[in-house]
């Protein structure tokens, strides 16, 4: 049976929306503008902006887009709301014009790029729920993001961006209605238990949900007496999910997932840590970019570089990755994290090598590790390599696994970003074929669902092709030959993404490189296949070597800055 996960109620984290951060660098009201006016953008149920006349529906989408997404290069805001017009730049600026008058100066331009400063209603909605009041954010909640709003034909990317920010912020809403659901159920309050989950099967604008909250969801419902349980429940048997039989069997769930969590002012993470084990935190990176990492386990640190695909708050749910945390977790601290544009991490950033490995940096010298075990699949292992030959003093062996180490053909990587513009996080049968037969082509019907989940939670289309542009052009072929510490090379002989002869002529460069050669099509290993046994067997090994033992058992994470400064 599937295990319930309790989200602490209104207790998720502010989207970037919330934090929005003005181009003079300061936030929220103090950024300059018209914040601090009685203006304010009513996104949610319509569009219209408090405080003024203006009722254009284009350009009040137009601001709404900005005051969320923050600056924009004009010219990627003309080919998002006007693409078929030959004239798209002049159309922008006539807009802006409209805007500045009807708005009230709020939104600015330098030329080169543009942005809003007022408030909206989405981002109070977030911030409601970061400090935990649901109340404030249901009465927020008129209904979907941009309801009513009709888009251009053609406008793809700007029909992806609605639909995107709609299911997202309905989506949260409604796992934290279903969390303060179940909690209420815990402490005895059934009738409140029964109007809050029903409320939030029925919340305007929900997508369906993901696999991850969709047990939680039948086990509330069905611990409340709702008739709505049933329905629910065909969903997760027709996902092969496993389900609590009966109402005694659901609440006593309730219970054990939500013992040892209720204490009054118990923060989220402190409640996600007792779940779970792991605690998630943020650092700076050099550029100023907010990176999102976990720990999880105890023991010697072990590193894992970020790769594609991840969102640590949902990963250790997930089919596809949570054998992975499992058992790298094991014998360690396992520390990893999202890489910049994707998951928690900050999603508009710049996109290099040097930033990645910027970002890796920044973690590592936030826990004050001296020296750990580093590992680094796919384009993780591109920076694991940079890292590594950078600072060869800190790590004390490297394993990698589907590594990339140089730049993808143009026409593949073209390919490759037009497909994911094109489907990424819609339930398209057709697009997550293509991506499971790269990826996991032996992956199982759950494992397929959850891989589309994914998308939906790592990252939004220009997003995801953004970060897949830099990733494909990731080149880490110079630091082979100075890479100085023990390397152990894992490699599918039938990987479709990278081809084995790439793992070939990275041994050949290192020289205390070994490659283990893995009988698979997976780029992603899955749990049931001999594969991820012998891979298993190899790295604890490796990681475990006598010759490093004294090493080894004097290393420690000792917390963060903060938490060393206490």
């Amino acid at each position: 049976m599937a295990p319930v996960t309790v989200v602490q109620p209104c207790g998720n984290r502010v989207e970037a929306a919330s934090r929005r951060i003005g181009p003079d660098g300061r936030t929220g009201a103090a950024a300059g503008g018209c914040y601090g006016r009685a203006m304010r953008i009513r996104a949610l149920g319509g569009l219209e902006l408090e405080g003024s006349t203006f009722t254009r529906p284009k350009p009040l989408l137009l601001l709404t887009y900005l005051a969320l997404e923050g600056p924009k290069a004009r010219r990627d805001v003309a080919e998002l709301f006007w693409p078929r017009s030959g004239g798209r730049l002049k159309t922008l600026t006539v807009t802006l014009g409209r805007l500045r008058s009807g708005a009230l100066g709020c939104v600015a331009s330098d030329g080169r790029k543009v942005w809003a400063e007022v408030d909206t209603d989405v981002a109070q909605l977030l911030a409601a729920l970061d400090r935990e009041d649901l109340q404030a954010a249901l009465e927020l909640y008129r209904g979907p993001f941009a309801e009513g709003f009709h888009i251009d034909e053609g406008a793809v990317e700007l029909e992806e961006w609605v639909v995107g920010t709609r299911e997202r912020v309905a989506a949260t809403l409604q796992r934290h209605m279903v969390a303060c659901a179940a909690k209420d159920v815990v402490d005895g309050r059934l009738n409140e238990a029964r109007r809050m989950a029903e409320q939030a099967v029925r919340l305007p604008g929900a997508p369906p949900s993901e696999v991850s909250d969709l047990t939680d969801l039948h086990t509330t419902l069905l611990a409340v007496g709702s008739v709505d349980a049933a329905a629910v429940a065909a969903d997760c048997e027709d996902l092969g999910l496993g389900l609590a039989g009966s109402r005694t069997e659901a609440i006593e769930r309730l219970r054990t997932a939500t013992s040892g969590v209720r204490q009054v002012g118990r923060s989220v993470d402190d409640a996600r840590h007792q779940r779970t084990g792991q605690r998630i935190r943020f650092v700076a990176s050099a550029d100023g970019a907010r990176i999102a990492f976990a720990t999880l386990g105890d023991g010697p640190p072990l590193v894992k570089a970020a790769n594609w695909m991840t969102n640590i708050d949902h990963d250790l749910s997930s089919p596809v990755w949570r054998h992975w945390l499992d058992a790298l977790a094991r014998d360690h601290t396992l520390v990893y994290y999202d890489e910049r544009g994707s998951g928690l991490s900050d999603r508009d950033v710049p996109l290099s090598l040097e930033a990645f490995v910027a970002d890796l940096e920044a973690i590592v010298d936030e826990l004050g590790l001296e020296r750990f075990d580093l590992f680094g699949m796919s384009q993780g292992a591109a920076v694991s390599i940079a890292y590594a030959a950078r600072h060869p003093e800190r790590v004390r062996r490297l394993a990698l696994m589907g590594a990339y180490i140089e730049p993808h053909s143009e026409d593949a990587a073209r390919v490759m970003v037009d497909i994911i513009r094109t489907g990424w996080g819609r339930d398209n049968p057709a697009f997550r074929q293509v991506f499971t037969s790269l990826f996991m082509p032996e992956a199982s019907p759950e494992q397929m669902v959850w891989f589309n989940d994914l998308q939906r939670v790592s990252a939004t289309p220009e997003q995801a092709a953004a970060l897949a542009t830099a990733i494909l052009r990731l080149d880490a072929r110079a630091y082979l030959p100075h890479l100085r510490v023990p390397t152990l090379v894992f490699h599918a002989r039938r990987d479709a993404v990278v081809p084995f002869d790439v793992a070939r002529r990275l041994v050949a460069e290192v020289d205390q490189a070994r490659l283990v050669p893995l009988e698979s099509n997976n780029h992603v290993l899955l749990e049931h296949e001999s594969a991820w046994q012998r891979f298993l067997d190899e790295v604890r090994s490796f990681w475990s070597s006598a010759e490093d033992a004294a090493d080894r058992s004097g290393t420690r994470l000792t917390g963060t800055r903060e938490d060393r400064r206490r």
